[in-house]
């Protein structure tokens, strides 16, 4: 009995925590979350960052990989989107899907690590509104900032390592608003670094 009891409890709480997964992350125009074990724990993967995804969560990570190896790791994150625009008088909803779509690779050699990432670590999205709080605009806009991470690590120990890594930001963003002649504003271009 006591044995049934666990196992349902256990499978209750795993299927709320499948229920409460869609909450984690905010989406488009936000940190869409980055690797794949890192989304599957929430985001919480920094203190243990032992994959490829560490380039991203803790550079030292990469020094706890096994020697002499390769890592890859493909991911993409599908975000349905919802943005809403309310006034008194009108409510404009923009449904959009959007797929954010990141890469890491590493190489271990005795004691060092080389990786390299590219990934949307902040928004990748976008809205779309026909007849925009009743003013005839159609708005079609669309923001991400893709992240060129080359990274380093040493391991000092079986249990200490070091890293850096140096983050180019690439912006693009876009924006066009349709009346009775098209607007477009648009930035392709050097977005910061870190």
């Amino acid at each position: 009995m006591k044995k049934s009891f666990f196992i349902l409890k256990c499978s209750l709480m795993l299927l709320l925590g499948m229920i409460q997964a869609g909450y984690v992350f905010g989406g488009a125009i936000d940190n869409s979350g980055v690797g794949t074990t890192a989304l599957s724990m929430g985001g919480a993967f920094s203190g243990i960052a032992d994959d490829v995804s560490a380039i991203y969560y803790n550079p030292a990570g990469l020094g706890f990989i096994e020697n002499d190896t390769g890592n890859a790791q493909i991911y993409g994150v599908i975000i349905l989107t919802e943005f809403n625009y309310s006034t008194d008088s009108y409510k404009d909803t923009s449904d959009e899907v959007v797929v954010n779509p990141g890469f890491f690779i590493s190489k271990k050699y005795k004691k060092w690590a080389l990786g390299y990432g590219f990934y949307i670590p902040y928004a990748g999205g976008g809205a779309r509104f026909n007849n925009f709080q009743g003013t005839g605009y159609n708005i079609d806009g669309f923001e991400a900032y893709v992240a060129h991470t080359p990274t380093a690590a040493y391991q000092l120990s079986k249990s200490l390592s070091i890293g850096a890594g140096l983050s180019v930001y690439y912006g693009l963003l876009e924006s066009k608003v349709f009346r009775y002649a098209e607007i477009e504003s648009d930035y392709d271009g050097i977005a910061g670094y870190g």
